[in-house]
């Protein structure tokens, strides 16, 4: 059982046990001894009760008591007595090859005693290390000048961020350690402070004049105030006439741009509404409900908006029974737009890739000829997205690329793969096998459609497919101009043009060259050749410098077996020499 004492500490009170009290006691007992002839004794001691109060605190934890290990620790941090010449207390209580964990970063407060108004930019000044707080309030000027944002933030700042009324919070603003030598320095700077600045050369003529300077600064003061007033006072009458025509203004900007939102909306969903059944599962009315669904989700918020301006501008109101009613109506949609947005979202979690074997085997020539089959294209204002659109019943989706590589044997191998999502794996794979044939071969002329079409039974799940064709090394590919742009293994050294179309290309070991595109740019081959034998140059000269490395290391070790046979040769010649003279 241990006895409890009641303290107040910097100002906060404690629950401190016996021991932990009468280790507090002596410690704050040693402090006032030590500064007992030091300017401004009290304040240190208070300003080092309050820190004492704070490390407390964020050691308590949300505990009642404080024992006396946390007072242990919160004067290790401080510092022992012995540390700043004063009388020990009566056991140890640190470590002194403890490192000692003051302070953690900077803490931002108004600094009052370099302040014009609150004390806001020089505190912001001494946080971020600023000399001179005039750079911050230049700043400030330009903002509030500038763009106004400036006023508000200085008064939030003003209105949120603390006075560093202590010494701790001092130094805590300027991010120094808070220990027991640094805030006895700080007060005692402080007072030097303002002892030199109020009484040196104080005579009573100066007093005279101090008097006469603060009664006229009184009465500009009083001046300016009432200026301010009547500034203030105007301008409340101004905003007080132009808010109402601002908002009026607002709400007829706002009316017009919801009418053309609304309008083109409207006209958006027209061009959608064909391709809802192809995109929503279900029948046709279920994809017209759904869009009917998704196009309410919309309107009706546009709806309250619009009322919302009218309101402002001329005390028109939605009636309740209406509002009620759109707001039901929106509820509505949003479950019906919950569950068909899920179930439709839920087609798409899984994803599936099939191959189709077009071809393989070889063709009685060395080129194969890669050209357009059955070619679809609509350049009007009706396709979605600038890509699909609907044509006898399907929706033609106008890409199918076309990737080349180097055959593993002697033969062409061409594959057509395909690609669709679902519900399941299993339905994945089943969509992506009903994506139509988009290659067949006609001797040595591949043909490939530019176009799938994904019919309303089939729905739109993300299909799309590719061609791949596998090139023997020593054949080649033509591809035609019209062709959607072909990818290959080409040699990137040789700078070839990224699109494929309209040359011949020979597959190499190294990948696909084009001899017609070399001869039209010869230079292209030299620079490559070029680059060819600088890295060979590269090549020489890294192998001579390892040559030459390995050379100077079997020098060195010549040289080390050499010393160290002097060496021994020495020692030996020094054991001869003892002996002899042991011996006489």
């Amino acid at each position: 059982m241990n006895k409890i004492h009641t303290i107040n500490l910097g100002g906060h009170p404690f629950t401190v046990d016996e021991d932990a009290f009468e280790y507090l006691q002596a410690y704050i007992r040693s402090l006032r001894k030590h500064f007992k002839n030091s300017a401004g004794c009290e304040e240190i001691i208070g300003d080092i009760e309050s820190r004492l109060a704070e490390l407390l605190t964020e050691r308590l934890d949300g505990r009642t008591i404080v024992t006396l290990r946390e007072v242990k620790e919160v004067i290790s941090i401080m510092g022992s007595p012995e540390e700043f010449g004063a009388d020990p207390i009566d056991e140890t209580i640190i470590d002194p090859d403890r490192p000692r964990k003051t302070h953690k970063g900077k803490k931002l407060f108004k600094d009052p005693d370099d302040k014009i108004i609150s004390g806001v930019c020089s505190g912001i000044a001494a946080y971020f290390g600023i000399q001179d707080p005039v750079w911050v309030r230049l700043i400030f000027s330009v903002l509030i000048f500038g763009g106004g944002i400036g006023f508000p933030v200085y008064i939030i700042l003003s209105i949120i961020l603390p006075k560093a009324t202590t010494a701790a919070d001092r130094l805590a603003m300027k991010g120094e350690p808070i220990d027991y030598n640094s805030i006895a320095k700080t007060v005692q700077e402080e007072i030097e402070h303002l002892s030199n600045e109020f009484n040196s050369n104080l005579d009573p003529e100066t007093k005279k004049q101090f008097k006469a300077s603060f009664s006229t600064a009184g009465k500009v003061v009083s001046a300016g105030s009432g200026l301010l007033s009547g500034l203030f006072l105007l301008i409340g009458n101004i905003l007080r006439n132009l808010v109402p025509i601002a908002l009026k203004v607002f709400a007829v900007v706002a009316l017009i741009c919801l009418s053309l939102f609304i309008i083109s909306m409207i006209f958006g969903w027209s061009m959608l509404w064909p391709y809802a059944s192809f995109f929503f599962s279900g029948s046709k009315a279920t994809s017209a409900l759904s869009m009917m669904n998704a196009f309410f989700l919309v309107l009706i918020p546009m709806v309250f908006v619009i009322f919302m301006g009218a309101r402002m501008y001329n005390g028109t109101r939605l009636p309740k029974s209406l509002a009620a009613g759109l707001g039901g109506l929106w509820l509505l949609n949003l479950m019906g737009g919950a569950f068909f947005g899920l179930n439709t979202a839920r087609q798409f979690s899984n994803h599936a890739h099939q191959d189709r074997i077009v071809y393989e085997g070889k063709i009685n020539s060395d080129v194969l000829n890669v050209q357009v089959g059955d070619k679809k294209d609509r350049n009007d204002f009706f396709k979605l997205f600038g890509e699909v659109w609907i044509e006898d019943g399907k929706v033609i989706y106008p890409k199918v690329p076309v990737h080349i590589s180097a055959s593993n044997d002697d033969q062409f191998h061409i594959r057509q793969d395909l690609h669709a999502a679902g519900s399941s794996n299993a339905e994945a794979r089943r969509r992506a096998l009903k994506i139509d044939d988009v290659a067949r071969i006609d001797g040595n002329t591949l043909y490939v459609d530019n176009y799938i079409g994904i019919d309303r039974q089939t729905k739109i799940r993300d299909q799309h497919t590719s061609v791949f064709i596998e090139v023997p090394v020593g054949k080649s590919v033509r591809i035609s101009e019209d062709m959607y742009p072909v990818d290959g293994d080409k040699i990137e050294s040789n700078d070839y043009p990224w699109n494929m179309n309209g040359l011949t290309w020979v597959m190499t070991k190294d990948g696909l060259i084009c001899p017609e595109y070399d001869a039209a740019h010869p230079k292209v081959i030299e620079d490559a050749q070029q680059s060819v034998g600088d890295a060979q140059d590269v090549k020489d000269e890294i192998k001579k410098a390892v040559e030459d490395a390995h050379q100077a290391v079997d020098e060195a070790k010549d040289e080390v077996k050499k010393a160290v046979k002097e060496v021994k040769e020495a020692a030996k010649e020094v054991q001869k020499e003892v002996k002899e003279r042991k011996v006489n």
